[in-house]
């Protein structure tokens, strides 16, 4: 978990939103403008705190989940997705994120039976990210670094010599590389 946000609630979050064509950058790009707003409802921003209470989330509120990004993102997702109207729900969105609140609509209406259910079945198939993969991640990235860097070494050990000495020798070399490439255009 790292800055208020479970591994495994975003996985989840991800895979679903997947299935809207809602991808990772949609949903952390929604994050930092939600946080942003909640910072505005805080200090009072008269759009801010209307769009938070369409939701019923007041500004006092809204400061204190600032910090809760995932609660903050939750308690907007499901306030919005138990709305009726259709209308509502849009303006709820666009109140809260923006312009990004249209393009996350199709996570953010979703049914909280439907949300669950592709949740669950996500888990089931074994695809939900956790802690420890996220963990085993960051060292398969720092392992395949390493690897990459001592492939570059080794590429230029071994090839500096040769390199070295095509550069000392090219007089001789170059006229029989011209006479070989002569002979493979005549054959």
């Amino acid at each position: 978990e790292r800055a208020g946000v479970d591994v495994q609630w975003l996985s989840e979050l991800q895979n679903v939103g997947s299935t809207v064509g809602i991808g990772l950058d949609q949903i952390s790009t929604g994050f930092k403008i939600l946080e942003q707003r909640a910072e505005l409802a805080s200090e009072g921003e008269k759009g801010a705190v209307e769009g938070f209470a369409r939701l019923g989330i007041s500004a006092e509120e809204a400061a204190s989940l600032m910090t809760r990004p995932q609660e903050l993102f939750e308690r907007v997702r499901v306030a919005i997705s138990n709305m009726q109207d259709p209308s509502l729900k849009t303006a709820a969105a666009l109140g809260v994120l923006g312009r990004q609140g249209d393009m996350l609509k199709p996570l953010l209406t979703m049914s909280q039976e439907d949300f669950s259910k592709l949740a669950d079945q996500f888990r089931s198939l074994g695809s939900v990210a956790t802690e420890q993969d996220a963990k085993l991640g960051l060292s398969m990235g720092r392992m395949e670094a390493f690897v990459g860097a001592a492939f570059t070494g080794m590429e230029k050990a071994a090839a500096t010599p040769i390199l070295e000495y095509l550069d000392q020798h090219m007089g001789e070399i170059e006229p029989k590389l011209e006479h070989f490439a002569e002979i493979i255009r005549t054959v």
